[in-house]
């Protein structure tokens, strides 16, 4: 199991784009899903945040292969942030 979290200044501005982009990740065969359990490295991925403590979590849960999971999350996240994907 992984949880990764930063703090970030999340204004009202942000929640409404923060919420879509949080259901995009979390979708069923959406990109954090596809990276992560389509190839084995973990059962379930997770990305959340908490509007009230500016923070952006990461989850990762029942991890075959830890760091597989771990490396392929947070490239596709750094993937869709970048505009690669």
């Amino acid at each position: 199991y992984v949880i990764r979290w930063t703090r970030l200044p999340i204004n009202s501005e942000d929640f409404v784009s923060l919420l879509i982009f949080s259901n995009y990740l979390d979708m069923e065969n959406g990109p954090l899903w596809t990276a992560c359990r389509t190839n084995g490295y973990s059962y379930g991925v997770a990305f959340d945040f908490d509007f009230e403590t500016n923070l952006i979590l990461l989850s990762i849960n029942q991890c075959s292969q830890l760091k597989l999971a771990y490396t392929s999350a947070i490239e596709t996240l750094k993937n869709i942030v970048e505009h690669k994907t």
